[in-house]
């Protein structure tokens, strides 16, 4: 795939804007299981306005650079790396069929309640039970995993909204910024 200088240099800002909202503006709860961050907007926004394929690079680029620059007290694992890169293709899926400048509420809602409790709530909750639980069997790991469930979910239920309104205004600006461009 060809992609334009332009498109190349949005994707590594969004790398950027990602990597600053998740590891410096960004903070952890609960014992270092529960981060609090807009970072997944960034890559949202890189699926959704180039496609799965920028959306997928633009995550395992935000992942890898972010954990090199600042490990928030941990080290790399594999697993966010996997996350991040479904943050950016499941958008980009979504909004696949359409014009970029198609931004629905609907599509919008639908991306971030998919990764939200697909990847967010589900995915990086087993990844973090897999990093604490020493010893790991399939009991460990339910108990586990549902003891890390309810702090979560009130995460997820609180950024969820926050996550759709702020896709709706950046993708909005987007289009006002497009329109009045040549």
């Amino acid at each position: 795939m060809k992609w334009s200088v332009r498109t190349v240099v949005f994707m590594g800002l969004l790398v950027s804007i990602n990597i600053v909202l998740t590891r410096f503006l960004g903070f952890m709860i609960m014992g270092n299981t529960i981060r609090i961050s807009f970072g997944s907007v960034p890559i949202m926004l890189a699926g959704i306005l180039f496609g799965p394929l920028a959306g997928t690079i633009t995550g395992i680029a935000s992942d890898l650079i972010g954990v090199m620059l600042n490990s928030m007290g941990g080290g790399y694992f594999p697993g966010f790396t996997i996350s991040a890169a479904l943050v950016g293709l499941i958008p980009g899926l979504l909004f696949l069929k359409y014009k970029r400048d198609n931004f629905s509420m609907l599509k919008i809602i639908l991306s971030v309640l998919i990764v939200g409790i697909f990847v967010h709530l589900f995915l990086n909750t087993s990844w973090v039970v897999m990093i604490i639980q020493k010893e790991l069997t399939i009991q460990t790991f339910v108990e586990s995993f549902l003891g890390l469930l309810p702090p979560r979910l009130i995460a997820r239920l609180i950024m969820i909204p926050l996550e759709i309104i702020f896709l709706t205004i950046i993708l909005r600006a987007y289009n006002t910024y497009k329109s009045k461009s040549f």
